[in-house]
């Protein structure tokens, strides 16, 4: 990631279809993390459980892509 890549945060429920693609291609590297988020997260987040927050980089005449997220 570089200074001039554009980095957003967003909550996963104000997320568009794009990025929505992004999250259910999104890989951690941990199952039970990825199943969390892209099946949980945002039904948690609607009965006040917590608050997941997406990090969206996009690099210079690059596409976006999902770097993390934290809850």
């Amino acid at each position: 990631m570089l200074l001039d890549d554009k980095v957003e945060f967003k909550k996963i429920s104000n997320i568009d279809d794009k990025e929505r693609a992004l999250v259910e291609a999104f890989s951690s590297g941990k199952a039970h993390i990825d199943s969390y988020l892209k099946n949980e997260a945002l039904e948690d987040l609607q009965y006040g459980i917590t608050k997941t927050y997406l990090m969206f980089v996009t690099p210079k005449g690059k596409e976006t892509y999902l770097l993390g997220f934290s809850l």
